[in-house]
């Protein structure tokens, strides 16, 4: 859907985007916003974990095509571009053949609330970062299904109380898709694995409370300062 007052601009691939992105910079009238969104890095970092060479790769050729960009801009043009890096998260690397497929939980899976067809409702949050939404006397037979586990748990006053979600006021909706119980493992994936198995086969991933996927890097500098 076209949003007013946005321009897109389509590339394919890595090759070239630094030149693409500093044509597309040069030809914006002044002032000009360009947003661009890579996400090699985070595929990559997905499927192979970020200690594979297809990891450090990528991100070589990432760094290539910024001095592409820098390059190519016109020394006027240079000076009067800010360029900003930075991600919207990390990743931590977890073990396929260990991440914990929680549909293999039989008391777990008795302590989820029921879709009105009486399937258990499981897809909630992600593999970092699970949402179990729980019948009404269900926290404590999940917290004892899930007592083996290396896990953080969190009931929704808990989480909301510690903002980790935010800082701002949650929405209503926020707090009715929060689940009662939110867990995340230190350092593997949980999921459901007979609704989605490919989650459980992914190395890198997201949205726990890890550092290495909390922290993320961001670099302001002035485009001619980088000549």
């Amino acid at each position: 859907m076209a949003v007013p007052g946005v321009t897109e601009h389509v590339y394919d691939g890595l090759d070239g985007f630094g030149q693409r992105l500093a044509d597309v910079t040069t030809r914006s009238d002044a002032p000009a916003y360009v947003h661009a969104y890579l996400d090699h890095v985070d595929r990559v970092s997905h499927h192979e974990g970020t200690e594979s060479d297809g990891f450090r790769e990528t991100v070589a050729t990432v760094c290539d095509e910024l001095s592409a960009f820098v390059d190519g801009l016109e020394d006027e043009v240079a000076r009067e571009t800010l360029l900003l890096v930075t991600a919207d998260h990390g990743h931590v690397n977890t073990d396929p053949e260990r991440n914990v497929d929680l549909s293999e939980r039989d008391a777990l899976v008795a302590a989820l609330r029921r879709h009105a067809d009486g399937t258990p409702i499981r897809m909630s949050g992600s593999p970092r970062n699970v949402h179990l939404h729980l019948r009404d006397d269900g926290v404590s037979e999940a917290l004892a299904a899930l007592s083996d586990l290396d896990v953080a748990t969190f009931t929704r006053d808990e989480a909301l109380d510690r903002g980790l979600f935010g800082d701002r006021e949650s929405s209503d909706r926020f707090r009715r898709r929060c689940g009662d119980l939110v867990v995340t493992h230190r350092d593997l994936g949980t999921w459901f694995g007979d609704a989605e198995p490919d989650e459980l086969d992914l190395v890198g991933m997201h949205g726990g409370l890890h550092p290495d996927e909390m922290l993320v890097p961001f670099a302001a500098v002035r485009v001619d300062r980088l000549r």
